[in-house]
């Protein structure tokens, strides 16, 4: 009886133990949990910290740059505060950028089909998608001789003509053709624009557009952009050596005469139009708010912001 007594005993404190295992293993789960958490929130609370101080240095700068008689050179567009946190500025004519709107208004579908080549996309398709995008333009519904009009889409998932000019860029990436342009050049939209006057700027216009449109030849059209970029290799900023006139340009590379015409033509010194590229870092963060506005005017004509 004594034996069985024990027994039942010991058994007793073997279920006691493992309940207090069980016990004890739950509860270190829940605090391992609980830690994890915590940590997930604290994480979350940091980056959005970081988020909310790199958009208000991207903010300050933007107010700079905004200012009537800042210039690109001027220091409070380049800054780097003690916490390590800083701000960069740059400040570039609209007019670096293709008006689409006006280049195709004036028959400029050639060189837009030589600027897509020149990029890497095929004669066949380049065609198609500058004919396209002139049809999708043009106040006709007569096609292009590789373009399409609404008739010719029916069915197929891109945009069709709206018979009028592009309101922004972002219209022309879904016009017949340019999924090809974005396949090799996923940028392309950084070299168009709806706002520019139609003449590409000697300061800031990219060394593709001086190889296309000015007919230089690749290592003119290099060895130009870098010379006015300055020792910073960055354009639109302080150390950018200023070229506003053709005459400039010729003296840093010398000009045919077909280039001279070209450049004539097609280039003139930029509008007061500018856009501002505002960016604030904070703890491997940043965030970025780009402006096309006259610097002094309180009106945006367009905005665009993010990390």
């Amino acid at each position: 009886m004594k034996a069985e007594f024990l027994s039942h005993r010991r058994t007793q404190r073997g279920a006691a133990l493992a309940l207090v295992l069980w016990a004890l293993f739950v509860m270190i789960t829940v605090v391992v949990v609980v830690m994890r958490l915590v940590d997930f929130d604290l994480d979350l609370e940091s980056l959005a910290s970081k988020r909310f101080i790199s958009r208000q240095l991207a903010m300050t700068g933007l107010a700079y740059a905004m200012h009537p008689k800042i210039q690109r050179d001027d220091p409070l567009l380049n800054q780097t505060f003690p916490d390590t946190t800083r701000l960069e500025v740059r400040i570039l004519s609209e007019d670096a950028r293709l008006n689409i709107n006006a280049l195709l208004a004036g028959g400029g579908k050639a060189p837009l089909q030589r600027l897509f080549q020149f990029w890497g996309v095929s004669e066949r398709e380049a065609a198609a998608a500058a004919d396209s995008l002139k049809d999708w333009v043009d106040e006709d519904e007569t096609r292009g001789l590789n373009g399409a009009e609404a008739a010719d889409l029916a069915g197929q998932d891109v945009s069709r003509p709206e018979n009028r000019p592009f309101l922004s860029v972002a219209e022309m990436a879904d016009v017949r053709g340019m999924a090809a342009v974005e396949k090799v050049k996923p940028d392309w939209r950084e070299f168009f624009s709806v706002k520019s006057s139609g003449r590409l700027d000697y300061q800031d216009a990219p060394a593709d557009f001086l190889e296309v449109f000015g007919l230089l030849s690749r290592e003119q059209a290099l060895a130009f952009a870098a010379f006015r970029s300055g020792p910073d290799g960055k354009p639109g900023t302080g150390d950018d050596v200023v070229i506003d006139s053709a005459e400039k340009l010729a003296a840093v590379v010398p000009l045919t005469p077909v280039q001279s015409e070209a450049i004539q033509s097609g280039f003139g010194a930029g509008s007061p139009l500018k856009r501002i590229e505002s960016q604030g870092y904070c703890g491997g963060l940043n965030y970025r708010i780009s402006v096309v506005a006259v610097p002094g005017q309180p009106r945006y004509l367009d905005w665009m912001e993010g990390p």
